[in-house]
């Protein structure tokens, strides 16, 4: 349902729905492009030091190239003729402010005949379509006396980069360099590896990754990247908000590779949290995902992996990379308020089982749920009702009363009350042996975007409502 209020003298327009915003919100420039033959520059020898398989590069005017913050981002370039093309910025060029020195093969999308040298365009900044993390390298010659980093393969410019060692409580700036590298200050004699990695995006997201060594030259492949669809949507799936402190645990790492109470395997994200056991509930928190506000105001989404049984009603255990987001670890605890949201997450839901599942006795626990799952029943092939099975402690469900062999059907319950209906086919050999679903929960998530349009003629104010979120 929408409210629409018009003041209007023209006829009606059509108006987009704001489902997550390919474009940054910068303006558009116009300017004049040139072109280049890029092969040099593709090769990791531009400004940026960027290598490049795609031939999509530009070079930026050495006005807009602000000390090589550039690099790596994309923009959408529009010609003469209104033919678009999105390049990625790898190099600098001697252009006048706004200008582009794009590849011959970019260059002939806007203009076939490149013996006009130069044409007029406009551009913007957009979101890099990307697959995967930011990956990360180090300088030529790198070593804990002095070392520079860049980061790779980001959605969105990187504004800024910090470390810090392990077990230690303060940040440091990254000086950045005109060959988009950030440099180990000269201030402080040695920094060695391992140390955390913190990232903040020119539009305000921010990635925190793990460094366990300093290898010159090489790639080093990161576990996360800039933002994602929830930034732009409310996915609250439990109206309560919750009080209390958060503190932290250096043990994180070890209970997200699934030896936390919910024996869940977080495949490297440290975004995670112990739940307090007066919100327990048998172990169904396990595999929720929660929204985390600190007392800056700040917000961190975390998923529950492990059970925090001295924690006070309302409080959460974080992960270090968590609390970091919303304090210093120095602080010791900090006071936050939270709620339940959907998790974002890829595909349907899969099956865990434990090993030796077999007809006689098996166990197992969903996983990739957008929602904490309240119940699971099975019904085997050939039979007409449903058998509950029982929760444990540990997150599994488990069978071991009759003999049931596979296939046989699933149903699923949510803490949203929507039940899913799925088959088991098979009893996986090991507990890394994933048994794939063919469902996944409905997105309850609502647009928090309120378009307001201005016309000369006319002003037009819609609220959306019930947008459903792409995730």
């Amino acid at each position: 349902m929408f409210l629409v209020a018009v003041i209007m003298s023209l006829a009606t327009m059509s108006v987009a729905e704001p489902i997550c915003e390919e474009s940054l919100d910068g303006p558009q420039f116009q300017g004049r492009a040139t072109y280049f033959h890029a092969a040099p520059a593709m090769a990791g020898n531009g400004a940026c030091m960027l290598a490049s398989d795609d031939p999509m590069v530009v070079g930026m005017a050495g006005a807009n190239y602000e000390n090589s913050q550039v690099c790596g981002e994309c923009i959408e370039v529009t010609g003469p003729q209104g033919n678009s093309v999105v390049v990625s910025v790898i190099d600098m060029c001697g252009c006048e402010e706004n200008g582009l020195n794009l590849s011959q093969e970019s260059f002939r999308i806007l203009e076939s005949d490149v013996s006009f040298g130069s044409i007029d365009v406009t551009w913007r900044v957009v979101t890099c379509d990307i697959e995967g993390n930011i990956n990360y390298r180090f300088l030529d010659g790198s070593s804990k006396w002095w070392f520079g980093i860049q980061a790779i393969n980001h959605k969105y410019p990187v504004a800024r980069m910090e470390l810090r060692q392990r077990r230690t409580n303060a940040w440091i700036d990254l000086e950045r360099s005109n060959t988009n590298f950030f440099m180990k200050p000269t201030s402080i004699s040695t920094i060695e590896a391992p140390f955390e990695l913190r990232l903040t995006s020119v539009n305000g997201y921010v990635v925190t990754d793990n460094i366990d060594a300093i290898q010159s030259d090489e790639l080093i492949e990161g576990t996360g990247q800039f933002g994602n669809c929830r930034d732009n949507y409310d996915c609250t799936i439990d109206e309560r908000t919750y009080s209390g402190e958060a503190t932290f645990y250096y043990g994180a790492a070890t209970a997200a590779a699934g030896s936390g109470a919910c024996m869940i395997n977080t495949g490297g994200d440290l975004m995670i949290g112990a739940m307090t056991a007066a919100l327990w509930d048998e172990s169904q928190a396990c595999g929720e995902c929660v929204e985390v506000t600190g007392p800056q105001g700040d917000t961190v989404f975390i998923q529950i992996i492990d059970l925090c049984a001295g924690c006070p009603e309302g409080d959460i255990n974080l992960s270090t990379d968590a609390f970091t987001q919303l304090g210093n670890l120095e602080d010791g605890r900090i006071d936050i308020e939270w709620k339940v949201v959907e998790c974002v997450v890829d595909g349907n839901i899969k099956y865990k089982f434990k090993d030796g599942s077999s007809k006689w006795w098996f166990a197992f626990q969903i996983v990739d749920h957008r929602v904490p799952i309240k119940s699971i029943a099975i019904k085997p092939d050939g039979q007409d009702t449903w058998i509950d099975l029982p929760r444990q402690s540990f997150n599994f469900f488990l069978q071991g009363v009759d003999v049931i062999d596979v296939p046989f059907a699933i149903r699923v319950t949510g803490t949203t009350d929507e039940v899913l209906e799925d088959r088991i086919t098979r009893f996986p050999s090991s507990m890394d042996d994933l048994h794939d679903g063919s469902v996944q929960f409905t997105t309850t998530c609502t647009s928090k975007a309120t378009k307001i349009m201005l016309n000369t003629s006319y002003i037009i104010v819609l609220y959306f409502t019930l947008i459903p979120c792409i995730i």
